[in-house]
């Protein structure tokens, strides 16, 4: 195990970019160290909308966790998300 400071902006980022691989953090991190080159499986514009939902599903996670929590930004958050995996 190799113990890695990030940023939280910095750990959206790395889930994003995980996700838009197919592939874990772990596991996508793993590839990234070993010098292999991970390609999304999204078009750029799906990859785009991914990581904007992303940053805001983390930043609703972080106000969520101090107390803070409004359902409603999340449910749009969702649907956004629904729709960029269906189309």
């Amino acid at each position: 195990m190799i113990p890695v400071r990030v940023t939280e902006q910095e750990h959206a980022q790395i889930k994003a970019n995980a996700v838009l691989a197919g592939l874990s953090v772990s596991e996508y991190l793993r590839r990234l160290g070993a010098g292999h080159q991970v390609k999304a499986r999204f078009e750029k514009e799906e990859k785009r909308n991914l990581q904007g939902i992303g940053t805001n599903l983390n930043q609703l996670a972080a106000y969520a966790n101090k107390g803070f929590f409004n359902e409603r930004p999340l449910l749009d958050i969702l649907e956004q998300l629904k729709k960029v995996l269906q189309s």
